[in-house]
């Protein structure tokens, strides 16, 4: 008999991993095409907001992948939109 057998095996939000490979691939992608990496960050924030929404609901694991996602896509969209009003103003 397995030790692990009769345990349920909690997996974590879809969502929230969606969120961080974006945020991840948004960061990556703002330094090489920043209206690309920008406009894939919207969506990361979109995911990592609704798979916060659904963990607390749901109270799933994954709140830390979700956090960290849309952390990475917030940073992802900020940072261009303030080095381009910087070079605009200057």
């Amino acid at each position: 008999m397995d030790s692990t057998e009769g345990q349920q095996q909690a997996s974590h939000s879809g969502l929230a991993i969606a969120s961080l490979v974006i945020g991840v691939v948004s960061l990556v992608s703002m330094l090489v095409w920043t209206i690309m990496g920008m406009a894939v960050s919207v969506v990361g924030i979109l995911f990592g907001v609704f798979a916060i929404g659904m963990i607390r609901k749901q109270k799933t694991p994954g709140i830390g992948l979700a956090k960290a996602g849309l952390f990475c896509n917030i940073v992802a969209l900020v940072v261009p939109l303030v080095t381009v009003l910087v070079i605009l103003f200057m």
